[in-house]
């Protein structure tokens, strides 16, 4: 089918300047030309008004086709079987023999041309569908480069991740061999820590978990010092005294030699076979040897010439001498309170004076009121949010509002002050809440590792100030000397 459209006209149509046709024309009326009509093919007509009559076999059939009278002079035929053959003329509207001979053969070769033409159509159709081809195979050579070009870089990048990876795994395994040496070796330590022939500094350790052992959750700070109270001397009475702390004792300690008052601070239970005392009974002399009981924390004394005493540690009045002497007032230490239960400004920042109430302070599970005026506030401590009610309409809405660091928070429901922490994202209390605390050990809630008493040089390994940056008021000790601590 051709892909040439076709279109109909209905009516008339004028063309005032040239006419050009492709194809064939088929006209059903007549046609007029005023000027020269050029046929360069052949013209069949069935009634032709030409001088060319044809070719007849005979004289006989050409006169009873055109009889004379009825052609004009000049018209002529071809008589005769076989051309060329006799030339016939009109000559005074009579048939006349010319005596010459005239015509050749010639072939109508117009189906032929026309299917030239139809071919010479699909030839061009075909010679725009292989440029089309042409196009489209060049564009296909430039995917297919690019794409070759593409998988030459991926293979590069594939065999360079391979050889980095290679590399990694090496370090990594390098590092994991290197890791696995710290953990041997810190486990090591750690076996040498809580061993029983170890030195005096991990004994200390030792002797921390012996004396957490006897202590239990519910305990309280109130009721372990006034436990501790009733059955142990003052700290301060023996340093008075001259007495030097040579160490901690376990019940395979060995004493040392010395020539001036000497003690040693015990605290695990058993007898201490190495510190016994001889005493004269009715028949001789006997070994008494020093016990020590569960729960006792005690010094073991001896002045030169004399036995070994034990004597209770009352810790009570050094603990507090020492958290007034060395922490009052200074950077991550403590203010103490004054006589109506406050902290003094003086112990405050500068810019610390404003004090915030806090109508709504909602604990673990809670609800949230629905407030009944602007501002009101509000804070939650399941999401450490501080909300302040707003007009919302005809009514108020609870909205986000952002605590300030540099003021005093006070909770409206127990007078409880706070501030505000921005490193933790939360309130944390200033005054303690009046319900009992509980016992905080820090070697056992924190990494396991030994405290000193007291460091004002270094807070991070000091019990007190670690138990003040983690808001308890009750913490269990295990003693070592550091300086700036001893009273």
């Amino acid at each position: 089918m051709s892909s040439i459209p076709t279109k109909q006209i209905d009516g008339d149509v004028s063309v005032g300047r040239n006419v050009n046709v492709g194809g064939k024309a088929d006209i059903k009326g007549s046609v007029s030309v005023g000027h020269n009509l050029k046929v360069e093919g052949w013209l069949d007509a069935k009634n032709i008004k030409g001088a060319n009559k044809g070719v007849f076999t005979d004289i006989t059939k050409l006169r009873e086709t055109y009889p004379d009278g009825t052609l004009p002079d000049g018209s002529w035929a071809i008589v005769g079987g076989t051309l060329p053959g006799e030339l016939w003329y009109v000559n005074g509207g009579s048939w006349v023999d010319s005596g010459k001979t005239a015509g050749s053969v010639t072939v109508d070769v117009e189906q032929y041309l026309e299917e030239v033409q139809t071919m010479s159509g699909d030839i061009d159709t075909m010679k725009n569908d292989i440029a089309a081809i042409k196009t489209k195979d060049t564009s296909q050579d430039n995917l297919i480069t690019a794409t070759s070009n593409i998988a030459t870089t991926n293979n590069k990048a594939i065999s360079d991740t391979n050889t980095a990876l290679a590399a990694e795994q090496k370090t990594r395994g390098d590092k994991d061999t290197e890791l696995q040496g710290s953990i041997d070796t810190l486990t090591q330590q750690l076996n040498d820590l809580i061993s029983k022939s170890s030195t005096d500094g991990i004994d200390n350790y030792t002797e921390i978990i012996n004396f957490l052992s006897g202590i239990k959750d519910t305990d309280t700070l109130q009721a372990l010092l006034t436990t501790l109270g009733t059955r142990i001397t003052d700290l301060e009475t023996m340093q008075e005294e001259g007495f030097r702390l040579v160490g901690v004792a376990v019940p395979t300690t060995t004493p040392i030699t010395a020539t001036g008052k000497i003690a040693y601070l015990a605290s695990e239970p058993g007898e201490y076979t190495n510190f016994a005392v001889t005493v004269p009974v009715h028949n001789g002399n006997e070994t008494v040897k020093i016990t020590i009981n569960e729960g006792e924390l005690v010094l073991l004394t001896k002045e030169p010439g004399q036995a070994w005493v034990k004597n209770g540690l009352k810790v009570s009045s050094v603990v507090k001498k020492i958290v007034k002497d060395q922490m009052s007032g200074q950077a991550d230490g403590v203010a103490p309170l004054d006589s109506n239960g406050l902290i003094g400004k003086s112990y405050l920042p500068n810019d610390v004076y404003d004090v915030v109430w806090i109508d709504y302070w909602l604990k673990q599970g809670d609800t949230a009121p629905t407030p009944t005026s602007a501002g009101l506030l509000m804070y939650n401590e399941t999401t450490n949010t501080l909300q302040v009610s707003a007009a919302s309409g005809e009514a108020f809405a609870w909205q986000d509002k952002t605590p300030d660091k540099t003021k005093l928070y006070v909770d409206k429901t127990d007078n409880l002050t706070y501030r505000y922490d921005p490193d933790k994202s939360r309130f944390v209390a200033v005054s303690s809440r009046s319900a009992a605390a509980s016992i905080y050990n820090p070697t056992v809630e924190n990494d396991g590792r030994t405290y000193v008493l007291c460091d004002t040089e270094d807070t991070a390994n000091s019990a007190v100030h670690v138990a003040k940056r983690n808001g308890k008021a009750a913490l269990v000790f295990s003693f070592s000397w550091k300086p700036n601590c001893a009273t």
